[in-house]
């Protein structure tokens, strides 16, 4: 099966994808999550397997939650002689259409279109050769059993061997056939063979009931001679159950006194516990209150020591202190000085910045009124010259179609020509014309002409009347013409050439004229660049009087260069004085928080001394106070006493305990409870003799003669006859395992044979990425057993995560290798390699790009570059909104696979 494309419309979030595969390459799908990749296979699989009319979970969890809409599919796709297009929307305006391409055209819909793919697929497509090549996400690591018919056929013809022929299928299918009249598929006997069974057993059961019956009163006899001489026995018997069972009731009863007596010793201890971690604690509490003085007499001593050592500190800080605030007093008056100074100076360069803007403003204002005088003479031309490009064009046509029939005139009238033998005088259409003897006179005819000899003859010349139209039709031609130049003005064609020409010039002076009043202005105009120079020329006198009243002994520097010089300068004399004046300040500021802290820490050390003296006094009090009520050598004694009591009673527990164990409680009823037990049966035994004696004896008393043995022989004959049918069925359906058996091992043993190309194209592939050293072993559903590398072989579930990620990707490859030449189907990667080092990327790349040339490969994926090294693959990328981007270049970032290709094929 080969999938060429595939459309998706209002699935989940993808409103509208479409992407065409290669189907002889690999085709990479690249796409962010959730732009409709991994929606692909999902699409695929409902397309081909669900009614349009399903309404189930899956079909109701791709409709999309955004909009009112029903899932759409199509898919194109060959299998096997057939290639059709397949349709179908769920939901809203459920329908399905079917149109068959080859081997013969065919249009359905509805559920006769679902049907024929259904069919079609059937006859041409492995459905478990399908599903073990379509690797959805997260199930790469698992490798699929790989023994489905299309790949035995496969590989069977690979290995030279013809049990994987179409007849040989038909043989396996009949002995399936047979097989099936007698076994189950589990293989257990059917229905009918196990009810004939049940049959025989049941009149086995039958006869041996009625045999059982008659021979049950000889056994019922017996048995009541057997309980006579078995009661005297059991009575026997318990007469000394009992008698045991009451001493062991004594023994447990000097036991539980034991027990009891253990109890009391250990409650006794308990108590004498208590009482010494009370009388111990006691002393611990002395020992920590004596304790407590001591370390508060030495704190207070400590803390006077420590505030007369602090005091030359404090009058040293206030020194500090008063030397640093007359310092800082000194450098903020300099430094009022060094700002009244910079801000002079700032204020002369904005002065002097001022006049060259005067000067500048001046220079722009001549520049525009030169302007706008050149645009005035410029508007003025273009506004008197009315001859544009469009009608110059018109005249020039004009004035060629005016030559053109002038010229077409000339060629077709008639020509009058005159030759004066004498001298004469001629009037030709009134006009005066005198020949010498011998001259000659020659004109062109276009309609009429009269020709007079004064007082000898008169002649008229007529043309003849294609020569009259074309005459007529030149003399209109010259009047449009003469129209044409009379409405710009001109007296003829190159005079109005040389008037556009004067109008063209005069348009670009305007547009330079307009640039350069544009530059000159700017955002402004002529009236406010007057009385903007007129506005800065009022500040300058202003600011020169006022500061030659201001400050007469310092003169103005003369350039904006100087005053800026001035200006940094004093800049530079302010900032040095303001960083000394900050350091000053900011020394001042800690010798004020260096005495406020001294302050702090006497005060705060007065505190302490006062409170730690309020302490002592309390802990000094506390111990005498305790003293009085109990002092320390009579503690100590009560602890010691309380130390010999526990000891005591430490012994007392333990002879108790002994006599427990000596006596065995546990034991003693445990055995009690079993004489008890013993007892009790024998009871009942008892009671079971004498009542099964008088059963039987009941049932020999009503028991007379019923018939028994003719019922015996009725189900014996019926039981021949029912088993004889049942060994013949049996015989026959032992025949179908055995044949069954047989065809399967042959079956095994032709699969062992071709277990080797399968293993080989595996090794192939797989050496690319893992050396030469690279080996494995297939088991019988042809799934990686083993790996064998470097000489160490580990079982599959052994290998790492990427290991086991890139033998399910090649196994899988090298299967639609193999089968691609009997169709196969695509194999698809979903998102794959994810657990595969960067080192083996490029490897896996060349190994794809190697079963392309092969096999149909799919590849879906959120990593592009995860795939670059695959070489020669189609590039599909689908964006955010669903949209199909096709790169039609091939994948050229490595070349590797093209030359492993060529290396292995």
């Amino acid at each position: 099966m080969k999938l060429h494309r595939i459309v998706l419309r209002d699935f989940r979030g993808v409103e509208h994808a479409e992407v065409a595969f290669d189907v002889d390459g690999v085709t990479i799908v690249e796409g962010d999550n959730e732009v409709g990749k991994s929606c692909i296979p999902e699409a695929l699989a409902l397309v081909l397997d669900s009614l349009d009319s399903s309404r189930t979970k899956q079909i109701k969890a791709v409709q999309p939650v955004d909009r009112d809409a029903g899932p759409e599919v199509e898919a194109e796709i060959s299998t096997g002689d057939y290639h059709f297009v397949v349709t179908k929307r769920w939901l809203q305006k459920p329908a399905t259409t079917l149109a068959v391409l080859r081997p013969r055209r065919e249009q359905l819909t509805g559920r006769e279109a679902h049907e024929r793919v259904e069919a079609i697929l059937a006859e041409t497509l492995d459905a478990d050769l399908w599903n073990a090549l379509n690797v959805q996400q997260g199930s790469a690591l698992d490798i699929p059993a790989f023994n489905v018919p299309a790949l035995g056929r496969a590989l069977d013809a690979a290995s030279g061997g013809s049990i994987s022929t179409a007849n040989d299928d038909t043989l396996w299918e009949r002995i399936e056939a047979e097989r099936a009249q007698y076994w189950t598929p589990g293989g257990k006997p059917i229905a009918t063979r196990e009810a004939r069974r049940k049959r025989l057993e049941e009149l086995a059961e039958q006869a041996s009931a009625v045999g059982t019956i008659i021979g049950q009163t000889e056994v019922d006899v017996a048995e009541v001679e057997r309980l006579a001489r078995l009661l005297p026995e059991l009575e026997s018997r318990l007469v000394g159950a009992e008698e045991h069972a009451a001493t062991l009731d004594e023994r447990r009863r000097a036991a539980a006194q034991a027990t009891a007596a253990l109890d009391a010793a250990q409650a006794g201890l308990a108590a004498a516990t208590a009482a010494f971690d009370v009388a111990d604690g006691k002393v611990d509490d002395r020992s920590a209150l004596i304790a407590e003085v001591d370390t508060a007499a030495q704190l207070v001593g400590d803390l006077e020591a420590a505030r007369a050592a602090a005091a030359p500190a404090r009058v040293a800080a206030e020194t500090r202190r008063a030397e640093l605030r007359e310092s800082v007093d000194t450098l903020r008056t300099t430094r009022d000085a060094c700002d009244v100074a910079l801000r002079l100076a700032q204020r002369d360069a904005e002065a002097l910045r001022r006049r060259d803007e005067i000067e500048q403003t001046r220079l722009r204002l001549d520049q525009a009124r030169g302007a706008h005088d050149r645009l005035r003479a410029a508007e003025e031309t273009l506004e008197r010259v009315r001859v544009s490009a469009t009608s110059l064009a018109e005249i020039e046509g004009l004035h060629l179609a005016s030559v053109t029939a002038d010229a077409a005139l000339g060629a077709s009238a008639a020509t009058l020509q005159i030759e004066a033998v004498a001298d004469t005088r001629l009037v030709i259409d009134d006009t005066d014309i005198d020949l010498d003897a011998g001259g000659t006179h020659e004109q062109s005819v276009p309609g009429s002409v009269r020709v007079d000899v004064p007082g000898m003859l008169q002649i008229t010349v007529t043309a003849a009347a294609s020569a009259l139209d074309l005459g007529a039709d030149a003399a209109a031609a010259r009047e449009r013409y003469e129209r044409a130049c009379a409405e710009v003005d001109a007296p003829d064609v190159g005079a109005a050439r040389a008037l556009l020409a004067e109008r063209n010039a005069a348009d670009v002076d305007a547009a330079s004229a307009r640039q350069a009043l544009r530059d000159a202005l700017r955002d402004s105009t002529i009236e406010a660049l007057a009385s903007s120079i007129a506005a800065l020329e009022t500040r300058a006198a202003e600011y020169d009087a006022e500061r030659a009243a201001a400050s007469p002994d310092q003169p103005l520097p003369s350039t904006v260069g100087d005053a800026q010089t001035i200006v940094s300068e004093a800049g530079d004399a302010l900032d040095a004085c303001s960083t000394r004046l900050a350091d000053a300040q900011a020394d001042l500021e800690r010798a004020d928080d260096a005495l406020r802290q001294i302050e702090i820490d006497a005060a705060t050390s007065a505190s302490t001394l006062q409170s730690a003296r309020t302490d002592l006094d309390r802990l000094a009090q506390r111990l005498a106070e305790a003293r009085e009520r109990e002092d320390d050598e009579r503690l100590a004694a009560a602890a010691v006493t309380a130390a010999d009591h526990v000891a005591a009673c430490e012994q007392v527990v333990a002879d108790a305990d002994r006599a427990v164990g000596e006596a065995d409680p546990a034991l003693l009823a445990e055995l009690l409870d079993n004489a008890t037990a013993a007892t009790k049966r024998l009871i009942a035994e008892i009671d079971s003799a004498k009542q099964a004696r008088t059963e039987a004896m009941t049932r020999i008393a009503v028991r007379g003669d019923e018939g028994l043995q003719q019922q015996l022989d009725d189900v014996l004959t019926e039981r021949a006859h029912v088993e004889y049918e049942y060994e013949s069925i049996e015989r026959r359906a032992e025949a179908a395992r055995l044949l069954r058996d047989v065809a399967s091992a042959a079956r095994d043993t032709i699969r062992q044979r071709y277990h080797e190309p399968f293993r080989r194209q595996i090794e192939r592939l797989g050496g690319v990425l893992l050396g030469e050293s690279f080996e494995v072993e297939l088991d019988d559903d042809l799934r990686i057993a083993t790996r064998t590398l470097d000489g160490v072989t580990l079982e599959f579930a052994q290998l790492s995560a990427g290991a086991r990620e890139q033998l399910g990707i090649i196994s899988r490859l090298a299967c639609a290798s193999i089968v691609s030449a009997q169709g196969g189907a695509p194999v698809l990667l979903d998102d794959t390699l994810g657990w595969t080092d960067p080192t083996r990327l490029g490897a896996m790349g060349a190994i794809i790009a190697v079963a392309g040339r092969q096999c149909q490969v799919i590849v879906l994926t959120c990593t592009p570059g995860r795939y670059s090294s695959i070489g020669n693959a189609d590039i599909v990328r689908l964006t955010k909104s669903g949209a199909r981007v096709a790169d039609s270049a091939r994948n050229g970032e490595n070349d590797v696979g093209d030359e492993l290709g060529d290396s292995l094929g």
